[in-house]
């Protein structure tokens, strides 16, 4: 071997173990760093292993020190089998967020009695689950709890339920509306009127939503039934005043009530369809129902007339007693009422929304609504109040059809076929105002002062009130109808003005499959036409060239070794 050749190989070798040593250096040193650092990517569509804004807020701001014992039981079974690492990754990030404020603990309970009854002590029970075994299914009693102690204050969450679905299984709504409850000093209230027809004048309509709000915000919003018949004393305590599908005018005094309530900085939510029940109807049929009476039909809608109509056009909401339908968007969740019976067919009445406000907070996280049969709610800009915000948060699309009034009963037969005076276009049907909102009725009250200097206000007017459970005339329900209850809890949040706790709760939303515009789908043909095979076929001409420069590089090698060998 020539001296040349031999240099050339010393050096070789001496350059890889010198690049060998500085690699193993470098990678405990990385190693060592990152041991004291916790981060990680999250590359998920909703970002379901990062906190929200609003959960690290809650962990930055916490008043006084908060210790999380989480209680859960080792070797649990699919789709429990990973919940201790992963609720120990996510109070990880509220531990960082806290600045130290918050420690956590992970207990693992396993036939010690000691700490079975700390757990009893926090009101954290034992809960049994199926596990399946190679021979039978067997059952186990664990624990899955966690308790959020700070002080003498606890809250508890008794079971951690798991779907095996990473974006329904963050927690990480539970464990802020836990922190949220301790640092809680009074909750916000919102009042649902009644009085005025509908469903908040149905016996136990109000009492029945009292779990659902337990259920999602703790103590954070309590709801509770109002009338306005009671007087401004009766609200002044009130975050927000919610009408449902009311039925006629409230009356002069009442609308007082209502304007001093928004002077004061209180926020009102409308959430009215076009075409309502007449009670009185109503409970006659129900009537005639429970009897059994033969050949009873349900009842005619009316076109709304009300004088709340007339008041919230003055602050630039016109709400129009009329209906939006969509023949070439139409949509359907199961048979629906035709004349041959009932088929499966999509209603004209319920239609996909995608043109939404999403710089609103309540609906940040969503990308399609629906709400069956909505009416028009129009924003007049030019009678909005200077300084108030104004905000079109729902616009159907331009194949929608708008129809004059209310249809009496929302026949398929009837709604496919033109109506006469429909007009085509692209229609409002929902609409916020935010600002400080100006008096527009006088009262004869003495300690009413309509020179007071107003307060900041919220007004969300929604042109339908049948979106929040199912109305299977026209085949709107099921996922629909869950979309759009979280589209009400959000809105009420955003009236109540309590923490967005929506940002987390849109993490774990549903996406409603609904029709691809055309832009998309030529994209799409593109891709999957030209792009894909393109990228495939760089791929391979990529492999030819480097095995090509690779047989080229042996046969310079082999040249060498030969030319050394004669050398020699």
């Amino acid at each position: 071997m020539s001296e040349k050749a031999k240099r050339r190989r010393l050096m070789s070798g001496a350059n890889a173990v010198v690049i060998g040593v500085v690699a193993v250096v470098v990678a405990i040193l990385v190693n060592a760093i990152a041991s004291q650092l916790y981060w990680r990517v999250d590359l998920t569509q909703n970002r379901i292993y990062t906190l929200s804004e609003v959960s690290e807020q809650a962990a930055e701001e916490l008043a006084e020190p908060v210790e999380v014992r989480a209680f859960i039981s080792p070797n649990l079974p699919p789709p429990f089998h990973h919940l201790d690492r992963q609720v120990e990754e996510l109070l990880m990030e509220y531990e960082a967020a806290s600045g130290g404020a918050l420690t956590y603990e992970i207990i693992s309970p396993e036939d010690e009695e000691e700490i079975e009854e700390m757990a009893a002590g926090y009101g954290i029970e034992p809960v049994t689950i199926g596990q399946q075994t190679d021979r039978a299914l067997a059952y186990r009693t664990v624990f899955k709890g966690v308790a959020f102690v700070q002080g003498d204050r606890v809250e508890t969450i008794n079971e951690l339920r798991s779907s095996g679905r990473p974006e329904l299984d963050s927690y990480e709504y539970e464990f802020t509306r836990a922190l949220l409850n301790l640092e809680l000093a009074e909750p916000r209230r919102v009042g649902v009127v009644t009085g005025q027809g509908g469903p908040a004048d149905q016996p136990g309509y109000v009492e029945s939503m009292q779990p659902l709000f337990e259920q999602m915000y703790g103590r954070l919003i309590q709801v509770e039934s109002v009338d306005l018949n009671d007087g401004f004393e009766a609200m002044s305590e009130l975050s927000a005043l919610v009408f449902i599908n009311i039925e006629g005018y409230v009356g002069s005094e009442a609308l007082g009530v209502i304007d001093r309530f928004i002077q004061s900085g209180g926020n009102v939510g409308w959430f009215q369809s076009g075409g309502v029940f007449d009670s009185e109807e109503y409970s006659q049929l129900m009537e005639r129902l429970r009897a059994g009476e033969p050949g009873v039909t349900a009842p005619l809608r009316r076109p709304l007339d009300s004088d709340l109509i007339d008041y919230f056009e003055a602050m630039g909401i016109r709400f129009g007693s009329d209906a939006v339908i969509d023949r070439d968007r139409a949509l359907s969740i199961g048979p629906v009422p035709t004349e041959r019976g009932m088929v499966h067919v999509d209603h004209p009445a319920t239609f996909p929304i995608n043109d939404l406000a999403n710089e609103l907070p309540f609906m940040r996280h969503f990308s399609t609504l629906i709400l069956p049969l909505p009416a028009t709610v129009t924003v007049d800009h030019g009678s909005v109040p200077d300084g108030v915000d104004a905000y079109e948060v729902m616009r159907t699309a331009e194949s929608s059809v708008r129809l004059p009034q209310p249809p009496g009963r929302p026949a398929y037969d009837e709604l496919i076929l033109p109506v006469a005076g429909e007009e085509q276009g692209s229609y409002t049907v929902a609409a916020a105002l935010q600002g400080e909102l100006p008096r527009f009725v006088r009262t004869d009250d003495p300690e009413d002062d309509p020179h007071a200097a107003a307060e900041e206000a919220r007004i969300l007017v929604v042109g339908s009130g049948d979106f929040m459970g199912d109305y299977t005339q026209v085949g709107f329900g099921g996922e629909m109808a869950f979309l759009g209850l979280q589209f009400f809890m959000n809105a009420l949040e955003w009236l109540a003005q309590e923490r967005e706790l929506a940002q987390i709760r849109g993490k774990a939303m549903p996406p409603l499959i609904t029709d691809v515009p055309a832009d998309a789908r030529r994209s799409m043909k593109i891709i999957n036409i030209a792009i894909v095979p393109g990228f495939f076929a760089s791929i391979g001409l990529l492999m030819l060239v480097r095995r090509r420069r690779r047989k080229e590089s042996l046969a310079e090698v082999g040249e060498e070794i030969t030319q050394i060998v004669d050398e020699r």
